[in-house]
């Protein structure tokens, strides 16, 4: 990041590697300070900012919205989970569940590698819920209890017994 400008800052230029992108709060010195720079380097003025390092960016009047929906359909895709349902939760409240001998093993190592395409950068926020249905159980009316943990937002571990 850089800044130009003096006491106010005019301009703030972001670089990676070939990209820069240039804003700040008076238009005509960005105006200036983009042909300062076609005229010494070879560049292109692309327009308003629409696709940043994967960060797709919709401008309008009512603000500016940041999603990363290309990435996470390559994640889906990766992981093969494209026409999956969205859900915050893991399971739907106040389900009952019966043992299913025939069931498959979770593959721990391929759950840690999901979670690390959805982790998010900066400050991490992890936020944790427990709950249990109190003999829930409806063929030998055993308790079952249950925890979850999110960062960010997303779903990190879940983890239910009876």
């Amino acid at each position: 990041m850089y800044l130009r400008g003096k006491d106010h800052i005019d301009i703030i230029i972001g670089v990676y590697v070939d990209d820069l992108i240039v804003t700040g709060d008076d238009s005509e010195a960005i105006t200036a300070f983009k042909q300062h720079m076609m005229a010494e380097f070879e560049m292109s003025n692309l327009g308003l900012l629409t696709n940043y390092l994967g960060i797709e960016v919709a401008q309008g009047e009512d603000g500016i919205q940041m999603t990363q929906t290309a990435y996470a359909k390559k994640v889906l895709m990766q992981f093969g989970m494209l026409d999956c349902n969205p859900t915050k939760l893991p399971m739907e409240p106040r389900s009952q569940l019966h043992k299913d001998p025939d069931g498959q093993s979770v593959d721990a190592t391929e759950y840690r590698r999901v979670i690390g395409c959805l982790r998010a950068r900066g400050e991490e926020v992890i936020v944790g819920f427990t709950d249990n249905d109190l003999a829930g159980d409806v063929d030998d009316r055993k308790s079952t209890g249950g925890m979850a943990f999110y960062v960010n937002e997303s779903l990190v571990s879940w983890h239910s017994q009876k």
